[in-house]
This record gives structure tokens, C-alpha cells and sequence, in this order.
């Protein structure tokens, strides 16, 4: 696989990334808490809103009050079990698994949603709370769910987007080692089953001011587009804000 780390490609190619990741059927999106993985998918999901209308979201080991906090953040209103965009009113369904997500469960209310709606997208939030009751070797475990979700997927012919907090020892690295890096995404197999890995890697989560090169980490985010259907891997360090409706906007993906 080539590794561009300075791409001269620039939004452009980022961009063409970005409008083709829906051709990949396993797409994992990787970084640690606070590293705004569900906001980028938001912003993403926003650039095909006339073509998305309804997507499951699987959120685990999240109370009701944060997600409706997270919800308005992100410009959505929650009622009951569906979750809707304010300005359209096209409905994103969840299944809050709060003690862990059960795999059977999830695919067989995922395949009986896409029967009656036939949603583009499944997203699931987050692969770490997999149930492991029949007490796998948990990266065993984690190989098998993976391989049950491609079939899944083929199965419906949709993609599936994994976000994932990667390996926790990643907190114990030093400066810019805390950078996610595909050694922190389980084993090789798992990796291999993957189309589509971008980490994301957000500085001042950690409270890191400057980058290598000396420059501000303040409102910025680097996405490391580690595996790509194309072959090429690259870096992208994007700029971000909060609009009056405090929802992310990358200046470089989405024009206001």
C-alpha cells in the first residue's frame, strides 16, 4: 500500500474519498474519545441528506440525557426510539443496547429496519461494547463479529461504519505517539477484513498545543486514511468550528 504522508492531493482528493467511502461494505473509523468520530460522521452524512433517509445507529453505554445533548448538538430532536434532522424531519433510527450489544439482536433488528425502509447506511457506536457471554478470547470474538457484519452487509448490499476507541493503551504514549495507528486496531485478520480505516487523531484532546512542525493544534483534527479500497494511505490535517447551532463544520469537506 502506498503512504503519501504530505498528499498532494489536498481537499480535492479528500473529498472524492470521502463521496466514494459508501462503495466499501466495512468501513472503521477509529480514534479515541473526544476525537469527534460521530460529529465527522454527522458532517458526512449531511452531504448526502437528500439520498439518506433513514439510518440505525447503534449506540451502547450511553444514557438518555447525553444523547439528547449529543442529538441537539448535532441538530437533531429525539422522540422515542427515532432521532430526527430539525430542518427535514428525516428520521435516524437507533437501538440503545446499554449493556452491550448482542450480535444476533443487532442483526436481526437491522435486517427486519431495512425491510421496511431500506436505509444506505448502518452505523454501529462502538465495537468495543460487543457482549461477550459465551466467553470467546476477546480477540476471537472480535474477528467473528467482524466476519458476521460482512456477511451482514453483503446480505443488504449496504455498508456498515464501525466506530471503534481503539486500544486504551494508546493514553499511555508519550506527545505525538498517541497518534492512532493501525497496530492499535486489534490483529492483522481483523485488519485485513476491513475495507475502509480512517483514525482520527485530535491533539488537544490530549491537551498537545503544538504539532511536530511547532504550529497551533488549537480547532484542528488529522485523519488518517490508513487503508483505502484505492491502495493509496494518506494523512489530511483538517481545520474545524462550531457553527451557531454548535455543529462541527470541516471548511474543507462541507461549505456553510
Amino acid at each position: 500500500m502506498k503512504t503519501l504522508s504530505k498528499p498532494l492531493f489536498g481537499a480535492e482528493h479528500l473529498n472524492n474519498c470521502l463521496e466514494n467511502i459508501a462503495e466499501a461494505r466495512l468501513i472503521f473509523i477509529g480514534g479515541r474519545p473526544g476525537s469527534m468520530k460521530l460529529n465527522f460522521l454527522h458532517n458526512l452524512l449531511q452531504r448526502h441528506i437528500e439520498h439518506v433517509r433513514n439510518v440505525p445507529v447503534f449506540l451502547t453505554g450511553t444514557s438518555k440525557d447525553y444523547l439528547i445533548k449529543k442529538w441537539e448538538a448535532l441538530g437533531m430532536e429525539m422522540d422515542q426510539n427515532a432521532v430526527y434532522f430539525k430542518n427535514n424531519k428525516a428520521p435516524v433510527f437507533f437501538l440503545d443496547e446499554i449493556n452491550g450489544w448482542d450480535l444476533e439482536k443487532v442483526c436481526n433488528q437491522t435486517r427486519n429496519l431495512h425491510h421496511l425502509f431500506k436505509f444506505p447506511f448502518v452505523i454501529i457506536d462502538n465495537f468495543e461494547n460487543i457482549r461477550n457471554d459465551d466467553c470467546f478470547i476477546l480477540h476471537d470474538k472480535k474477528e467473528d463479529t467482524l466476519e458476521r457484519l460482512r456477511c451482514l452487509s453483503q446480505e443488504l448490499q449496504i455498508p456498515i461504519l464501525i466506530l471503534s476507541e481503539l486500544k486504551p493503551s494508546i493514553e499511555k504514549r508519550k506527545g505525538h505517539k498517541k497518534r492512532p495507528r493501525l497496530i492499535d486496531i486489534y490483529t492483522d485478520r481483523f485488519i485485513c477484513m476491513l475495507d475502509y480505516i480512517v483514525l482520527f487523531y485530535r491533539p488537544e484532546y490530549f491537551q498537545i498545543e503544538k504539532w511536530e512542525d511547532g504550529t497551533s493544534t488549537a480547532n484542528q483534527l488529522e485523519l488518517n486514511f490508513a487503508k483505502t479500497p484505492t491502495g493509496i494511505s494518506f494523512r489530511k490535517v483538517l481545520q474545524f468550528h462550531f457553527n451557531e447551532r454548535k455543529s462541527l463544520v470541516f471548511s474543507e469537506i462541507h461549505s456553510e
